[in-house]
């Protein structure tokens, strides 16, 4: 009896709070199909991902620091302004991940219509799309539909760069996944961009300037430093 009562229990925990098992989670290239290719020659667009509290945002804001373009992570944005309005659990809320991709979507083609060489961004709606799945929710068609865009337009550069875990036990408003949870997240946004064809390069745990300097280092091997000006915003950090 105590037993079973205590798989149960543990049965609702995980599926409540997060992954127990990093293979937990329908793929997503069985709800959207094609392979990540790039379109623009005169604009270069990097995802930036991971699990949450890995130290993406802060990686945005160094390198908005150094003059680069970016875009802000959506869905903490949405927490915040929910938190302000006293909403309980924003991203447990009904549609909150549709409400997600929507704003992404605008922000993305806002930062499109911009002269910028290279935008980075705070997660896209493959994201969103992996975190609907981890929870094995269905997908709306709407979310599915701005998915399926991005990888048919090829809106972003086939590297995405993925920000491993720091492992600090750090919480930020807007995180409420423990940091087991929050790898075991980084491992399956890890295998669904491998599945739809990105190439996943990591961002190894460090302070943020090794960060920055590493990821300039990356874009230097992809032979992409050349088209903006990373390479002289990290001699000016220096």
């Amino acid at each position: 009896m105590y037993f079973a009562l205590s798989l149960l229990v543990l049965f609702f925990v995980t599926s409540l709070f997060g992954l127990s098992d990093p293979a937990r989670g329908r793929p997503a290239s069985s709800y959207i199909q094609g392979s990540a290719h790039r379109v623009s020659e005169s604009q270069h667009r990097y995802i930036i991902t991971g699990g949450p509290g890995v130290g993406k945002s802060t990686l945005i804001r160094q390198l908005q620091q150094l003059g680069q373009s970016v875009v802000h992570e959506t869905a903490a944005d949405l927490i915040r302004e929910d938190l302000a309005k006293q909403v309980e659990a924003p991203w447990a809320q009904f549609g909150f991940n549709e409400r997600v991709a929507t704003v992404q979507a605008l922000r993305q083609q806002e930062a499109a219509s911009s002269s910028a060489r290279a935008i980075f961004f705070d997660r896209c709606v493959i994201d969103v799309l992996c975190y609907e799945l981890m929870e094995e929710w269905e997908p709306s068609k709407k979310i599915l539909a701005l998915a399926q865009e991005m990888l048919d337009t090829g809106f972003y550069e086939p590297t995405v760069f993925l920000v491993d875990p720091l492992g600090t036990g750090y919480r930020s408003e807007t995180q409420h996944e423990s940091d087991e949870e929050a790898h075991h997240i980084s491992q399956y946004l890890e295998r669904q961009y491998r599945l739809l064809g990105f190439d996943v390069v990591h961002i190894p745990p460090a302070p943020i300037e090794e960060r920055v300097q590493h990821l300039i280092s990356q874009l230097s091997a992809l032979d992409c430093s050349r088209e903006f000006s990373l390479a002289t915003a990290c001699q000016d950090a220096r």
